[in-house]
């Protein structure tokens, strides 16, 4: 069974070179996690929480006679311990994708689900076109104040009272104590 998960992983990425959508990579990586998830618990139920060293030099029937039942418990276990760690990731990077590509759609790239993965973009990356240049805002423009505007100096108060019988109003800048 885990020959046949591991050809298979081989063959489904081989031909995700060639279709690399983010629709059918959700689909294969979740087929995938499936698969190898299966083989994990398979092992599981093969070699179940036996421990290994307390076997010794037992000998277990094999295909071509007999085998050491240690060498055979530890090579299921690190069957177990790649398909469950394999599953995880397929799961994880499934999920990735689908949160990228939810991500892009909600920006504004409606095609996001059929265009190239390679045009979907990471974290921090704003949406666009594959080798397109993204700029940035621009910087704050420097201008003059207006003419008659007060700039507030560093540790000053600006005091703005009302003129009176018709009087300008009236700026002042007073240092704080």
């Amino acid at each position: 069974m885990a020959l046949a998960a591991s050809s298979l992983t081989i063959v489904a990425f081989v031909l995700l070179f060639q279709w690399s959508q983010p629709r059918i990579e959700v689909f294969v990586l979740s087929v995938l996690g499936i698969l190898w998830l299966a083989v994990a618990s398979f092992s599981v139920d093969l070699i179940g929480h036996i421990e290994c060293f307390p076997l010794g030099n037992q000998q277990t029937a094999s295909n071509k006679g007999t085998t050491s039942a240690r060498a055979y418990c530890y090579e299921m276990k690190v069957v177990e311990g790649f398909s469950w760690a394999i599953s995880i990731l397929f799961s994880m990077f499934s999920v990735l994708v689908v949160a990228l590509t939810s991500r892009s759609v909600a920006m504004g790239n409606r095609y996001a689900w059929s265009d190239p993965i390679i045009d979907l973009p990471w974290f921090g990356e704003i949406p666009g076109y594959y080798q397109a240049p993204h700029y940035g805002y621009g910087g704050q423009q420097m201008y003059l104040p207006p003419p008659g505007a007060i700039q507030q100096q560093p540790g000053h108060s600006v005091v703005i009272q009302p003129g009176h019988h018709g009087q300008p109003t009236t700026v002042q800048q007073i240092p704080t104590m």
